[in-house]
């Protein structure tokens, strides 16, 4: 970020935003808890923080519908946990197979 930024230039990343509503809790009285740095990462580095991976995969799911109705969104948030547990589109394909097979028994 350095190298692409002109001197002076403020620049912002996500743990400032993290930082900044950590503040805003504090203030309200609110109740946090510390972490070390590698709360959320096992000993390789690899995040393991299974809901913000879940949000993860869902918003980018949920992109390229560009916008939901409010009235639906409960069924997209659905798939979106189906697609999310039930792992690669091969299992998911394999799923369905086997859920049609049943329902046409």
């Amino acid at each position: 970020m350095r190298n692409s930024t002109a001197q002076g230039n403020a620049g912002f990343s996500g743990l400032y935003r993290r930082l900044l509503r950590l503040r805003q809790s504090r203030r309200l009285g609110l109740p946090t808890s510390p972490h070390q740095p590698s709360a959320h990462a096992d000993r390789q580095g690899n995040h393991i923080n299974g809901i913000e991976n879940f949000w993860n995969q869902a918003k980018r799911h949920l992109r390229k519908y560009n916008g939901i109705p409010k009235h639906h969104f409960h069924l997209f948030l659905k798939e979106c946990e189906w697609r999310f547990n039930y792992g690669s589109p091969a299992k998911l394909f394999s799923t369905l197979k086997t859920w049609i097979k049943l329902a046409n028994r």
